[in-house]
């Protein structure tokens, strides 16, 4: 899924264009949005704002503002786009089932199928790049097996879901070829995350029922996560198991993201506020470098994220839009808290696999930077379970819902912007890629 020179840029254009249109698309043609008028509006409409403002205190160039980072795309048109993406998950006429079944069951599928495209090579576009496990569309092996992770587990809950032996076995066979295609993608946070997915499943599935095999399953499921967690925290904290430790920094890149984790850190403390602009990592990054990193990484490679998105919006946003973001995580949690102390027997399934998968993208952003399939997952997932919440407190409370739409000529003109903007960023990509590749035809 791209234009143009796949070699160089075949992930971000695509995808972030394609968000950009589907944005497009709701602000033209959904004229309604039903919310309570509520506090959760505010963090997604404020944090690209806050970028906006970001960007232009750092005298940010315009277009690298709002298109972000060579092959990354989280510039300011990403953000708000992300957040029409949330504020739409929040309307309470979105069917639940129909996002499940058409939206993340579908995109698994689709997974699994160009999963082994990929591995019998059959793929005609280098979607893998340098990368030796399966990458999917996604431009890198642990993004792919990031979205096994994340999506396995809705298929964990459909099998228990289920009750007729044919759907079972189908949703059987498609739960053990996604955890097959995450151990390709030599990733070992596909299983990580599949673990922890399913663990938090069966805690909101079991969490209202009074049965004992139920509170032995809870009781299970809780002990596994906090096990985990435990397990974690003493093997890279302590002197615990130190053979396995030094083994897994060997084979991995857990030293390189711990510097990352520092220059962001670094970056954060000496622009406290504001930070450095929308997708601006990169260009402090280089100023944060030690010895060791020159050494073991070269001279010339400088990171662009902190592989951790909490630490990213810190640094690229300050404290504003740090604290911004954690408020919209936090107020998601909040809201599936609520869902899950007060729903109904025909809801369980449905919030299991909303809470699932909203904890299975957060706990990989706090190790990964963000990517944009895996944020629209992400985002879709936590608008909907804020939606959720909105609508079970009005059935509660009786509170009237107020409806409210933006005039035509204001989303016709959000519109014309998003189009231009992405029109004339492509030309310009484009450009770039026809020299590089006149350049490199010339001296090859």
């Amino acid at each position: 899924m791209s234009v143009g020179w796949f070699t160089y840029d075949p992930v971000s254009i695509f995808s972030s264009s394609l968000l950009l249109v589907i944005s497009v698309l709701i602000l033209l043609f959904e004229k309604k949005f039903y919310f309570n008028q509520s506090i959760f509006l505010v963090t997604p409409i404020l944090i690209p704002i806050a970028y906006f403002i970001s960007s232009i205190a750092n005298s940010q160039n315009f277009f690298s503002a709002v298109s972000g980072g060579y092959q990354r795309n989280f510039g300011i048109a990403t953000m708000f786009a992300l957040s029409i993406l949330f504020l739409f998950g929040m309307s309470t006429e979105i069917n639940l089932r129909q996002f499940v079944n058409y939206g993340l069951l579908s995109v698994l599928v689709l997974a699994n199928i160009y999963g082994y495209i990929q591995i019998i090579g059959l793929d005609p576009l280098p979607w893998t790049g340098i990368h030796n496990g399966v990458t999917l569309t996604v431009g890198n092996p642990n993004f792919a097996g990031a979205l096994y992770g994340m999506l396995s587990c809705v298929v964990f809950i459909k099998i228990l879901q289920n009750k007729k032996n044919n759907f079972k076995l189908l949703h059987v066979g498609l739960l053990i070829s996604s955890i097959y295609l995450g151990f390709r993608t030599n990733a070992i946070q596909s299983q990580l995350l599949t673990f922890l997915g399913c663990l938090i499943a069966v805690n909101i599935l079991y969490r209202n029922d009074t049965s004992k095999i139920s509170k032995k399953l809870r009781l299970l499921s809780t002990s596994g996560i906090l096990a985990s967690i435990t397990f974690i925290v003493l093997l890279f904290t302590t002197n615990l198991l130190p053979n396995l430790r030094t083994q897994i920094f060997n084979q991995s890149s857990i030293p390189q993201r711990l510097d990352y984790w520092r220059t962001g850190f670094e970056i954060f403390k000496d622009n406290p506020i504001i930070g450095v602009g929308a997708d601006g990592y990169q260009r402090y990054a280089a100023l944060y470098r030690n010895a060791n990193q020159v050494v073991r990484d070269g001279y010339m490679v400088i990171p662009d994220r902190s592989h951790n998105v909490l630490i990213d919006h810190f640094a690229n946003g300050g404290l504003v839009i740090g604290v911004m973001w954690t408020l919209l995580v936090l107020s998601v949690f909040y809201a599936l808290t609520k869902i899950i102390s007060n729903f109904t027997h025909n809801q369980n399934y449905d919030v299991a696999i909303l809470g699932a998968v909203w904890s299975t993208y957060i706990a990989q952003s706090l190790i990964s930077p963000d990517q944009i399939l895996l944020s629209i997952i992400g985002y879709s997932t936590g608008g909907l379970i804020i939606g959720l919440y909105l609508k079970q407190r009005k059935h509660s409370t009786n509170a009237e819902v107020k409806n409210f739409s933006l005039p035509f000529f204001v989303r016709a003109l959000f519109s014309f912007v998003f189009i231009f903007v992405t029109v004339f960023i492509s030309c310009i990509y484009l450009n770039q890629y026809m020299i590089l590749f006149f350049y490199i035809q010339l001296y090859h």
